[in-house]
Parts: C-alpha cells; sequence; structure tokens
C-alpha cells in the first residue's frame, strides 16, 4: 500500500509518480531518478540570472539564430533544463542527457 511504501522511508515524490518543480507541474518521477529537491530549485534561480545577464550583455533577441546552450548531464527527470527551457523558450537551446 502506499502507507506502507511511506512508512519504509520511499520518498514522496516516488509514491505519487509526479513532482512540481519550479513553475512546473506534474513533472514524471520515477526510480532510480532523483527526486527534484528545493535547493535545485534555487540553483536553476541562479542560473536563471545569470542567463538574464547574458541575454542583456549579448543583446541575444528572440528567436535569432544564436542560442544560449545549456548542457544538462545526469539530468535525471530533467527538471533543470525543462525548467530553464520554460523560461526561455526562444533565446536558450538546452541539451539533457542521462543514462539508464
Amino acid at each position: 500500500s502506499l502507507l506502507e511504501r511511506r512508512l519504509q522511508f520511499e520518498p514522496l515524490q516516488y509514491i505519487v509518480g509526479q513532482w512540481d518543480f519550479h513553475y512546473l507541474t506534474g513533472l514524471r518521477i520515477k526510480k532510480p531518478m532523483l527526486c527534484p529537491r528545493p535547493e535545485t530549485e534555487e540553483l536553476v534561480e541562479l542560473v536563471l540570472s545569470d542567463i538574464d545577464g547574458l541575454i542583456k550583455q549579448r543583446n541575444i533577441q528572440p528567436d535569432e539564430e544564436r542560442k544560449i546552450r545549456i548542457l544538462d548531464v545526469g539530468c535525471g527527470t530533467g527538471a533543470i533544463g525543462i525548467a530553464i527551457a520554460h523560461r526561455y523558450p526562444r533565446h536558450v537551446e538546452v541539451v539533457a542527457l542521462d543514462v539508464l
């Protein structure tokens, strides 16, 4: 049962099968992926702030050929890359990869 799984200290994200992360709802979560954590949302905020600075510094316009490229290695759920791409769909190209 769900309660038995929780009593075995299984993360709630695995039990529910999805989790909200940085303005995104319903990210699918399953073993052996690492569960997105609040600290990861803080990391995303720092990265987004840096991207804001790059966009202004380089005067990058939406949909122009040159985009800021982000590589997310060991992405797990993809939460970080998805959150960045969601915020900057026209300025950033995100490649996220993981191994199973």
